[in-house]
């Protein structure tokens, strides 16, 4: 976090941690850690939190103070979010309680598969035991290759992944699922063309294991093998246990209406244009949606080799000299294979980018082409229609001019390019501490409901009411009656009451129809009090309500009490 991002003001900033991202496993606790950089530096910085309550169940506020004692537990939680790219289910085969195949260092198996998702490989999970006479004592190399027009591993790995040995199940008929994070050689993302067979093999370092399988073949997309020597040898009777997980990227810029009159900018490369004179072109964009940009298409024909396709920052507006125009720095890389069968005027090409670059939504990039360094030519990129996010521009002796010409008809006319983004998009998995949810997809999180003693409550009553405005504060009603001599009695307290005044500094959803609210209720002669309450239910559904302030806590379940309106989980605010 950079200084010049560190708000004036309590606020949220986004981190994005690393350009690949990483595998994190569900139900395994993880440390969020903020240090000063170096750490001597002068200055501080604020973490906001909630440290008269716990409000968060997953984990702990700790310090490391510079007295050399460590890690010590703080009360109560800090403010944060984490979010994730959810993975989905591709290719599976899922049995392998009745048979199981011999794995060694010198004697590795393999499955193939046929991808069905056009997306990056993240993850697999392989059905997995120990050998009880010889055991794996290193990890297990999980390696995907290529296939030979055989069907059969070609050599060509294009990623792979390790298992621990202490991730090794214990030898057991039935085995155990291991997941396995799979990555490039250099820790980039792995791109999986749909239809496209590749080769999944396991290999232990040493020792011995087994991978479980199918007792006859139930999955089409390939088959089991293994090699003795240097030749594989295929067992169409058997399949292996095992899952592929995909990151699908979801379309976001559409830019697919392509100028009336069917025109065409002719893109040359550096080599091949009069004195090495850079003549490309770059589209400028709007992101309409938070998370990583991983592929590009251009809508483009008559290319005389690959093209390379990069991401560039866009100037901020402003700016002198820069506002608006794309920069020079390189934020992502791709590459358009070449297709010397292309023959018509139109065809979608895509370029997998690298890293994954994280986009914000309303910021605008842009896209550059050219043909690739080592193939001097040109390509033809079709003019569209309209683009309303960004402009397009070419470049001339270094120097970017945006696209227009003189119409006789209309006077200067402007271009824009075919093109599409797409991203992965990030979905919320936890928030703890303290803040206001925004409103996303115009939908602004809220809550209401009550009871009364015919509800069966034992004499408990209550009601409350609490809904964010479009300027992210929260009005409020809460009032609770618990005659108890250990009870609670709060009256006409709203968060613009002054008998009983409400502040809200936690209200955010945890699902579609759950959410929590927390802060403080004021009463005129009393002091302030903390409370939370954590609400579940829909209307006419089951309804949770509970309410905890100090040592008090009182949870009652009924139908009809609750009643939740969240953003969907993930949406973009």
């Amino acid at each position: 976090i950079y200084p010049g991002n560190i708000p004036s003001s309590e606020g949220w900033v986004d981190v994005d941690f690393d350009d690949e991202g990483m595998f994190i496993a569900e139900g395994t606790q993880y440390a969020i850690i903020l240090s000063m950089v170096p750490a001597d530096s002068p200055g501080r910085v604020k973490w906001f939190g909630d440290f008269l309550q716990d409000l968060y169940a997953g984990g702990r506020s700790m310090a490391n103070y510079e007295d050399g004692q460590g890690w010590r537990l703080g009360n109560g939680d800090l403010v944060f979010k984490t979010y994730v790219v959810p993975d989905t289910l591709d290719q599976y085969q899922t049995d392998g309680s009745s048979s199981r195949m011999l794995l060694t260092d010198t004697g590795p198996a393999a499955q193939t598969f046929t991808v069905g998702l056009h997306g990056i490989l993240n993850r697999v999970r392989v059905n997995l035991g120990n050998n009880s006479s010889n055991p794996a004592s290193g990890p297990i190399i999980v390696s995907i290759q290529t296939t030979t027009n055989q069907g059969l591993p070609s050599g060509n790995e294009i990623a792979s992944g390790r298992i621990p040995v202490d991730n090794i199940p214990f030898n057991g008929w039935g085995g155990q699922w291991v997941d396995v994070s799979i990555k490039s050689a250099t820790g980039s993302s792995v791109f999986m063309e749909a239809g496209t067979k590749y080769a999944l093999l396991l290999i232990p370092s040493d020792g011995a294991a087994y991978w479980y399988q199918s007792p006859n073949s139930v999955y089409d997309g390939g088959a089991m093998l293994t090699r003795w020597g240097v030749t594989w040898r295929t067992y169409e009777q058997y399949d292996g246990a095992f899952e592929t997980y995909i990151l699908e990227p979801v379309l976001d810029q559409n830019v697919d209406q392509q100028d009336r009159y069917s025109l065409w900018m002719t893109v040359y490369g550096l080599q091949n244009y009069l004195n090495n004179n850079d003549h490309s072109y770059a589209q400028v964009f709007t992101a309409g949606k938070n998370g990583f940009l991983s592929r590009v298409s251009i809508n483009m024909w008559g290319a005389t080799g690959p093209a390379t396709v990069r991401i560039l920052p866009v100037g901020i507006d402003g700016v002198p000299l820069y506002e608006g125009l794309p920069m020079y720095n390189v934020l992502a890389v791709g590459i358009i294979p070449f297709d010397e069968t292309q023959t018509d005027r139109g065809a979608w090409r895509d370029a997998w980018l690298s890293p994954l670059y994280y986009v914000n939504k309303g910021q605008k990039y842009a896209i550059k082409v050219t043909p690739s360094d080592d193939y001097p030519g040109h390509i033809l990129w079709n003019y569209a229609e309209f683009y309303s996010g960004g402009d397009l521009f070419y470049m001339n002796w270094d120097i970017w001019y945006p696209r227009s010409s003189w119409d006789l008809w209309t006077g200067t006319t402007k271009y824009w390019s075919m093109f599409r983004t797409y991203v992965l998009p990030f979905k919320q998995v936890m928030q703890s501490g303290w803040g206001i949810e925004p409103c996303a997809n115009d939908v602004c999180p809220e809550v209401s409901g009550g009871f009364t003693p015919a509800d069966f409550t034992g004499g408990v009553k209550g009601h409350f009411d609490f809904r964010e405005r479009t300027d992210g504060t929260v009005k409020g009603v809460l009032n609770f009656t618990d005659q108890q001599p250990d009870g609670l009695v709060l009256r006409g307290c709203t968060t613009d009451s002054v008998a009983c005044r409400l502040t809200v500094t936690s209200f955010f959803c945890t699902d579609q129809h759950a959410i929590t609210v927390a802060g403080s209720y004021t009463p005129r002669s009393g002091p302030q009090t903390s409370f939370r309450l954590n609400l579940i239910g829909v209307r006419d559904g089951i309804g949770i309500f509970t309410l905890k302030s100090g040592e008090y806590n009182y949870t009652l379940t009924r139908r009809g009490i609750v009643d939740v309106t969240c953003p969907p989980i993930g949406a973009s605010p």
